[in-house]
C-alpha cells in the first residue's frame, strides 16, 4: 500500500515530501511544483505556517510523515483543488470507555472547487486508506459556523463528542467518526 498517493474515483491525495514542505515555507513555488508534478495555486502559501508545524512534527519522528500534509489533486484536469493533514499520527483515543487508534483530520478545498462534493471524496478516500492500516477513528474540529464542513461531518456519520477553543480558529465542535 502506497504512503504517497492515495487514489478515489476523482482525486489523488498526495503526500507533500519534506522538501515540498521547505518549498512551501519559502514560497517556491517552481520547487513544489517540480515536486508534485502539479501547478501550485496562490492559496497554497496561505497556510505556510502549518507547513512548518508539519515540516518540525515529520523532522521529530519521521513516523508522522504519512499523515503529513497531502496535496488534493483533481485527476481530470490535474488542478491542486485544496489540501489535508493530520494534527498527528495515529494514537489511542478513548471515547465512551472504549480506546482505538485514531488521527484528527483538516481539510481545505479552495474556493473555485467547493461544492462539487471533493470534500467528501478526499476525506472519506484518506479514511479508506487510513482503516486499512488499522485506523477506524477520526476527529474533526469544525468552526459551529462552517456550514459546509459541519453538513460533511453529518454526511460522514459523525457524532459531536464535545467542544473547545481553538488559539487560532476559536470555538470549535469536536466530532467523532467511527469509520
Amino acid at each position: 500500500m502506497s504512503v504517497t498517493d492515495i487514489e478515489t474515483d476523482r482525486l489523488i491525495l498526495r503526500l507533500v515530501p519534506l522538501q515540498g514542505l521547505v518549498a512551501t515555507i519559502a514560497h517556491d513555488g517552481l520547487a513544489l511544483e517540480r515536486l508534485l508534478g502539479v501547478a501550485v495555486p496562490a492559496e497554497w502559501f496561505e497556510q505556510d505556517w502549518l507547513a512548518q508545524m508539519r515540516l518540525e512534527q515529520w523532522r521529530d519522528d519521521e513516523s508522522y510523515g504519512p499523515w503529513s500534509i497531502r496535496a488534493i489533486i483533481e485527476k481530470r484536469t490535474n488542478t491542486l483543488v485544496g489540501c489535508m493533514n493530520c494534527h498527528h499520527q495515529p494514537m489511542d483515543f478513548v471515547h465512551a470507555d472504549t480506546t482505538r487508534q485514531a488521527v484528527e483530520l483538516g481539510y481545505d478545498i479552495y474556493h473555485n472547487w467547493q461544492r462539487r462534493g471533493f470534500g467528501f471524496e478526499a476525506v472519506s478516500g484518506f479514511f479508506n486508506w487510513a482503516k486499512a492500516l488499522g485506523v477506524p477513528w477520526f476527529v474533526l474540529s469544525v468552526s459551529p459556523q462552517n456550514a459546509a464542513s459541519n453538513a460533511l461531518a453529518c454526511k460522514l456519520g459523525a457524532k459531536q463528542i464535545g467542544s473547545q477553543i481553538d488559539e487560532k480558529d476559536g470555538p470549535e465542535d469536536v466530532f467523532l467518526v467511527k469509520w
